[in-house]
């Protein structure tokens, strides 16, 4: 049987004249399509033809294909697979588009999902207690997302350790049995004695800003960490921006 490339016996099918849908979020469109092979040949498909005037490729060419990926036999009708990368920082909205199917023009709409996403360097920091329980931190902050992103303010997180709440248990109770020998150990003075133990939470401040899609801008954060850290102990914490983490290793 013959096998070749060219679309000209593939039929678009589907139940009512409605556009066909397009996703796309993170730089990359996504759709199947109902497709039907009528010729006697064997259909190869790599590429569908689209006219999209407001879309741009990665290199910030108009979009012009969306790629295939699907074998038609003659006569089979199947869900084909279409994707393709476009800029990531396309605004979220909904795009009319065009797509060429066996010589016949589609009408398709191509709905873009927001996308905050961040990328921040360096993405791994590490302190000295005695040297710098306070200092300040340059980052560079990218935005690769397609909406503008708010950084700034004052966050406070939790600093952690391995087996903390084991080594915090077995401090408290050892300095409560010690202080208090001659009475009977209540829960609540169990919880606070080994709450004492637990180390307390490290803030992070710098500037209100705002980062457009595409933008990078160098940072000044502003680092606290607590006072309460157990000496020639290893401790982190994972702070959250959007989609990018940052850790921060803490030796003391």
């Amino acid at each position: 049987m013959a096998s070749k490339t060219e679309a000209a016996d593939l039929k678009l099918v589907r139940a009512s004249e409605a556009p066909v849908r397009i996703h796309g979020e993170a730089g990359r469109l996504h759709g199947t399509l109902n497709l039907r092979n009528q010729g006697s040949d064997r259909l190869t498909l790599r590429s569908i033809p689209i006219q999209a005037a407001r879309l741009r490729d990665r290199d910030a060419a108009e979009l012009s294909t969306l790629r295939a990926h699907g074998r038609l036999s003659p006569q089979e009708q199947a869900q084909v697979r279409i994707d393709y990368e476009i800029d990531p920082a396309t605004p979220p909205g909904i795009y009319e588009a065009t797509l060429m199917i066996g010589g016949e023009a589609q009408a398709a709409e191509i709905t873009i999902a927001e996308n905050p996403e961040l990328e921040i360097e360096p993405d791994t920091v590490t302190l000295s207690l005695a040297a710098e329980p306070q200092l300040t931190r340059d980052f560079s902050v990218t935005n690769i997302g397609n909406v503008e992103l708010q950084l700034g303010g004052t966050f406070v997180v939790p600093v952690k350790s391995d087996c903390m709440l084991e080594t915090a248990l077995q401090r408290g109770i050892a300095a409560l049995t010690a202080k208090r020998a001659d009475k009977e150990l209540q829960l609540s003075d169990v919880l606070q004695a080994v709450g004492a133990q637990l180390a307390g939470p490290m803030t992070l401040s710098w500037s209100a800003t705002t980062i457009k899609p595409g933008e990078s801008k160098v940072l000044a954060m502003t680092i606290e960490l607590p006072d309460n850290l157990q000496p020639h102990a290893y401790y982190y914490a994972d702070v959250e921006l959007y989609s990018s983490g940052l850790r921060v290793d803490i030796y003391t």
